[in-house]
């Protein structure tokens, strides 16, 4: 008998220890952010301040909901992971969203992610932004700040890619488009510069190539520059071809 009080006190005694040490050395105390591609000290401070974080222990930390609390009061930024330093220090670690386009819907604008997450809903339209017309594709009657949003699923496959190829030539070049236009059912996008020319990127399949090329032959080609359209597409023996017809588009 006397060997199980001992044994019950013993764990008693444990568990006691344990809650201590929980509610006190492994309580979360510091709390830091981190933003990869920005040098932004007010925007780390945002982030801190969302994760709304109360005394508890890091063991029992809530990941999914401190990163969902962090994305909708901080849509610009995207949470790659949260870093537990024991005993009671925890890392968020955060990149800044690109704004690389628009949407206009009911008198709306919404500010576009590369992802197409939702970054900001302003109500006078962006300045030096593409707007992105992708006819029904995409769903903004339940758009929201800090997600993503509702998309036909080609459509968001193509136009995410879209958008990663041109961040792959070069972040500026987004500042070259003054429209994007989307045709998921003819396979088609078209971008049109600051300057008046049409780029035609024809299918989206090597799209990565047809942006490049498609983007060299407007920066080396003054005459291409004014109007136009440059049309990149593969050829019926399977080449990477670019050319230029001095022609008008009206969408």
């Amino acid at each position: 008998m006397r060997k199980k009080l001992i044994i019950l006190f013993s764990i008693l005694t444990f568990l006691a220890v344990m809650i201590t040490l929980n509610s006190t050395v492994f309580s979360v105390k510091n709390i830091s952010a981190i933003i990869s591609n920005a040098d932004d000290a007010p925007l780390c401070q945002k982030v801190k301040d969302s994760a709304q974080i109360e005394p508890q222990s890091i063991f029992f930390l809530d990941e999914s909901k401190i990163i969902q609390k962090i994305t909708e009061s901080v849509p610009e930024v995207k949470v790659i992971k949260l870093e537990r330093k024991f005993p009671d220090k925890l890392i968020i670690h955060a990149k800044k969203r690109a704004r690389v386009c628009y949407i206009k819907y009911e008198n709306v604008f919404y500010i576009i992610s590369e992802e197409l997450t939702v970054i900001d809903i302003i109500n006078t339209r962006p300045v030096n932004l593409a707007e992105l017309f992708a006819q029904d594709d995409i769903d903004m009657s339940s758009a929201q700040k800090g997600h993503a949003l509702a998309a036909h699923k080609t459509a968001q496959t193509d136009i995410t890619n879209l958008f990663g190829c041109i961040k792959n030539i070069g972040q500026e070049y987004f500042d070259l488009i003054q429209k994007i236009y989307y045709f998921r059912k003819s396979n088609d996008i078209y971008l049109k510069t600051t300057s008046g020319v049409f780029i035609h990127l024809s299918y989206t399949d090597k799209l990565q190539e047809k942006v490049q090329i498609a983007f060299s032959l407007y920066n080396h080609t003054p005459l291409y520059r004014a109007n136009g359209v440059i049309c990149a597409y593969i050829d019926t023996e399977g080449n990477l071809k670019a050319s230029y017809r001095p022609e008008e588009i009206e969408f």
